[in-house]
């Protein structure tokens, strides 16, 4: 089971990795909007914070968690398997995270005027792996020795 979620875990974060290379959508216009260029608007919320734009503040905060629970939990199997409280904390944040972060992605799309590209696919492919991943991490039963 471990060997799955650090398959999920690693693909979760290969696809965040791509995301940012990639575009990810296409205006009528033709040109495209590449993954990294969230960054730079995730700092512009992040040095002058709005508190009354909700919208924004669910976007921020999502993808920041997102992007460490991202890189980071291929590398925490050992201690999400020890500690069944750090597991719990790991998975409500991936899944705050992903219907956050996910949903207002899905919500901001505009067919009419905008077509996914793949860095869309692989955003929302990367926020379901990570949880996915995490909610196939199992701890180690114990085995009871019978007694002499």
């Amino acid at each position: 089971m471990n060997l799955v979620a650090l398959t999920l875990l690693g693909t979760a974060f290969v696809t965040f990795g791509a995301f940012h290379f990639l575009a990810f959508e296409f205006h009528e216009e033709g040109e495209g909007w590449m993954g990294w260029q969230v960054w730079p608007d995730f700092f512009e919320i992040l040095m002058d914070p709005d508190f009354s734009d909700t919208r924004n503040m669910i976007v921020a905060t999502t993808f920041l968690t997102h992007g460490l629970m991202a890189v980071a939990s291929p590398f925490l199997i050992l201690p999400l398997r020890a500690s069944r409280w750090l597991w719990w904390v790991a998975v409500l944040s991936s899944g705050i995270a992903m219907c956050g972060l996910g949903g207002i992605i899905l919500l901001d799309l505009d067919p009419e005027s905008v077509i996914p590209g793949p860095g869309f696919y692989c955003i929302l492919a990367s926020l379901a792996l990570n949880f996915l991943g995490l909610l196939f991490i199992c701890r180690e039963t114990p085995t009871i020795s019978p007694p002499p």
